[in-house]
């Protein structure tokens, strides 16, 4: 049978479900009586799919030759939930998480806790921006979520000290907007085996709340009974950072760790952090200063004695006594 040029109506059949069809294709086709049943709607459907869907499967000519270095810069809008907006350049070729570096100057959110969403889609740090560039030019819109998941992540990551580190670093600069999660994340960290860990913890904690806060104490507090003795240190020393002079139940779980400590150490921290929290005349902290003042260790002897000075009231005899005994 003679080929012939036949205009074939697009359509849908009752077997065949389409999203996209074109309104009328010309092709070269056998008779309708010499094709297979479908044919005519698939010869009609597949031509029109690739067309719709093939380009979108390649780069925009513009994103091709910001990729290549031929464009100098692109030009990042940026908007917050809040509604604020913000606006900066980058080169096209950096990664994500190199822009949210950048970004991190002008907005005040450090890069770990910046989450962009592009197109409904969040940005993987790895993503080049090269690749959000669309046909119309130099621009992409972004909008800035601020999470806090993956700087807590960070923090639980056991095999990079740095990771760590740069994530309680984030945390401190964060403030006190992180509010509980931060303060139980960072908390965590005072139990850290690497002392630099630990160190960084006692750093940041006095800046996730203002000082007094009874979160932030009771977070620190629970590693006052931890079996390293490295750890209580640390918690002591944050207390004397967060803890209001005074605090009644503060003071009461300092004195009590003190006094159930075996290790010199430990006692020598705990007169340290009295001295910081109990105020003047606090007789419980002036019973225990007074009964270490002859403590086997220098260490302890020297804390002691710098904690009973700052409690015992002026004039008290006690306080005459050890200072006399000093000299």
């Amino acid at each position: 049978m003679e080929p012939m040029h036949k205009h074939i109506t697009s359509q849908i059949d009752d077997d065949v479900s389409c999203s996209t069809a074109a309104s009328t294709i010309t092709a070269h086709a056998p008779s309708t009586s010499q094709q297979p049943a479908g044919v005519a709607c698939w010869s009609t459907w597949l031509p029109t799919c690739l067309a719709t869907w093939w380009p979108t499967c390649l780069p925009t000519p513009y994103a091709k030759r910001a990729a290549q270095g031929k464009v100098d810069s692109v030009r990042i809008l940026v908007c917050t939930l809040s509604g604020a907006t913000f606006e900066f350049e980058a080169d096209p070729r950096v990664k994500v998480w190199q822009a949210k570096e950048q970004f991190a100057g002008q907005c005040r959110v450090h890069a770990v806790f910046q989450r962009l969403v592009h197109s409904g889609q969040a940005l993987s740090d790895t993503d080049l921006l090269s690749s959000l560039c669309d046909e119309g030019g130099p621009e992409i819109s972004l909008t800035l979520v601020v999470s806090l998941c993956d700087a807590v992540d960070r923090l639980g990551d056991q095999k990079d000290i740095k990771v760590r580190l740069q994530a309680l670093e984030a945390f401190a600069q964060l403030g006190c907007v992180g509010g509980d999660v931060a303060i139980a994340a960072v908390g965590s960290c005072l139990a850290a085996s690497d002392a630099s860990v630990r160190r960084a913890a006692i750093c940041a904690l006095p800046q996730l709340a203002e000082k007094g806060d009874k979160r932030l104490i009771a977070a620190v507090s629970e590693h006052l009974g931890h079996q390293d003795l490295r750890v209580r240190c640390a918690a002591l020393e944050t207390l004397s950072q967060v803890v209001n002079k005074g605090d009644h139940v503060a003071v009461s779980s300092v004195v009590s760790t003190c006094a159930n400590a075996w290790s010199d150490r430990v006692r020598a921290q705990a007169f340290r952090c009295l001295a910081c929290i109990a105020e003047k005349g606090d007789q419980r902290a002036i019973t225990l200063a007074a009964a270490h003042l002859a403590d086997r260790s220098l260490d302890v002897r020297t804390a002691a004695f710098s904690a009973f000075v700052s409690v015992a009231e002026d004039g008290n005899k006690d306080l005459l006594a050890a200072v006399s005994e000093h000299v």
